[in-house]
């Protein structure tokens, strides 16, 4: 479905996996009993969901694609959290499963690898391991 020309239309998905929880004890055992066969523990639930948002543009305004995706990455899924939170809270109540509340969304910027001089290296190679 297109969105009318002065409306910025945005598709925001979530997803949420439920793994079992293992208390320190057994996951111990667990570690040390591990085959390399073995594999990774699968997923006891997987919820997914996605959201058509609509934003009404000011007239003129004359959006590019480096806008949407930057109001889309922060600005939307802000925006559209609190639906997917609840979403997720009464889905696995109406499973019988026992209610999940998502946690507040916190956004942080991915950090920039930190430029390693000669030197560094040359003292990483030098350690025994």
């Amino acid at each position: 479905m297109s969105a009318p020309l002065n409306v910025l239309r945005l598709e925001i998905a979530f997803r949420m996996t439920g793994m079992e929880e293992r208390n320190e004890d057994e996951g111990e055992k667990d570690r040390s009993e591990k085959k390399p066969d073995d594999k990774k523990p699968e997923p006891l639930i997987l919820l997914e969901c996605a959201y058509d948002v609509d934003y009404l543009l000011r007239e003129g305004f004359e959006i590019t694609a480096d806008h949407v995706k930057a109001f889309k990455d922060g600005n939307a899924i802000f925006n559209a959290w609190p639906y997917f939170r609840e979403y997720l809270q009464s889905n696995l109540q109406r499973m019988g499963l026992p209610p999940l509340t998502a946690p507040f969304l916190r956004l942080e910027p991915k950090s920039k690898p930190r430029k390693r001089e000669k030197h560094e290296h040359e003292v990483e190679r030098s350690l025994p391991g």
